[in-house]
């Protein structure tokens, strides 16, 4: 019996320092996501300020591929989107107004 203890506290230690090396792990990479969004949402604002909107979108969807929950990156998105289209009554040709008809009705009296 006094073998099987440390069999399993050897288990469970090992166990312990794999679970703290794998969650220090993911603190990392998930710091390093978050560090690559706000990087590249700094190169989307950079480029629309520059109005190089091809720029900008492609920054931007890079930045939420980085970090999906970032709303920020969102933001620009919608920000660039904005810029880029116009409204519809902008674009829109107003055709002149047609010369009224007269009409002229025989009642005959």
């Amino acid at each position: 019996m006094n073998k099987i203890t440390s069999i399993v506290g050897l288990v469970l230690i090992t166990a312990a320092g794999i679970i703290v090396a794998l969650t220090s792990n993911y603190a990392d990479i998930i710091k390093g996501k978050k560090e690559l969004c706000k990087s590249y949402i700094t190169k989307a604002q950079s480029a629309l300020d520059n109005k190089n909107y091809g720029d900008a979108q492609k920054f931007a969807k890079e930045a939420i591929k980085a970090d999906p929950e970032n709303r920020a990156a969102y933001d620009l998105i919608a920000e660039i989107t904005k810029a880029t289209v116009a409204p519809a009554s902008a674009t829109e040709k107003k055709e002149a107004p047609k010369p009224k008809k007269k009409i002229s009705i025989d009642l005959g009296c």
